[in-house]
Parts: structure tokens; sequence; C-alpha cells
């Protein structure tokens, strides 16, 4: 059986925040974001993007593992580390 191969998505607030999620699909990264990495005061309206757009070649360390072997969840980046989840 074929594993789904993970992306990384990055979730702008229209008035807020981004947040970075490794997941298999936009619809996947989104419900989770908002599950999990959102704060639930209320209604928040939100883009969905493609991660890695823009991301220069130190922001790559630590990158690959968790799309070939990570879950689904929320990730940020440490300058020290490289992509960590939360």
């Amino acid at each position: 059986m074929p594993v789904p191969q993970l992306h990384l998505y990055r979730i702008e607030e229209v008035h807020g925040h981004d947040h970075f999620v490794i997941a298999p699909s936009g619809d996947v990264a989104a419900v989770y974001c908002e599950c999990v990495g959102m704060p639930d005061s209320k209604p928040i309206m939100f883009r969905i993007h493609d991660g890695m757009v823009g991301l220069r070649d130190e922001a790559m360390r630590g990158l690959p593992a968790l799309l070939a072997f990570g879950a689904v969840g929320v990730v940020r980046f440490d300058a020290l580390d490289g992509w960590l989840m939360r």
C-alpha cells in the first residue's frame, strides 16, 4: 500500500500569523491547523500556500526527513536545529 507523500504548506491568516503544516494535502493542512494551531476565539480567514516557495537553502535543514518520515502536524523553523514538529 503506497504511503501518501507529505508536503509543506504555509497557512496565512488574513489578519494575523503564518503557520507551517506538514500534511498530505492542503485540505488536511487547513483542518489540522484550524483544530490545533490557530486560536479558537473567533472565526479566522486564511489562505493556503505551498510552503516551499521562497525558502532559502539554509531553511531546508531537517525538512526532507520530516516530509519523508514525519507525521502530519504544525512545524516551525529553528535557526540552529532546522524544522521541528511543535
